[in-house]
């Protein structure tokens, strides 16, 4: 029986994303509202964020929550899943830019 890996939060995924913008962990943190450190620990795993620094994060880095989730990057068909996704970048935003 092989097994599975479990979706859950991916600071590997976080470090990549936030690499790909060419960001340092500094600059990740002024960008969502964090300490550096916080960041830090999100990349290494020792911590998960919370929700609402999980938007930040998603926001800041203009990336998909599921992403950060370890979650498969396609719906593969799927609407409810696109619908949720979607939902959640714009409930994300709106609140992020709120703020």
């Amino acid at each position: 029986m092989t097994k599975r890996s479990q979706p859950g939060w991916s600071g590997a995924r976080l470090r990549e994303a936030r690499e790909r913008r060419g960001w340092s962990q500094a600059k990740l943190a002024i960008e969502c509202g964090a300490i550096q450190s916080a960041v830090s620990h999100w990349e290494k795993g020792r911590r998960e964020p919370s929700a609402g620094n999980l938007v930040a994060l998603c926001v800041a880095l203009d990336c998909n929550p599921a992403y950060l989730l370890g979650l498969p990057e396609r719906d593969d068909g799927n609407e409810d899943a696109a619908r949720l996704r979607a939902a959640l970048l714009n409930i994300g935003r709106s609140s992020f830019h709120a703020l």
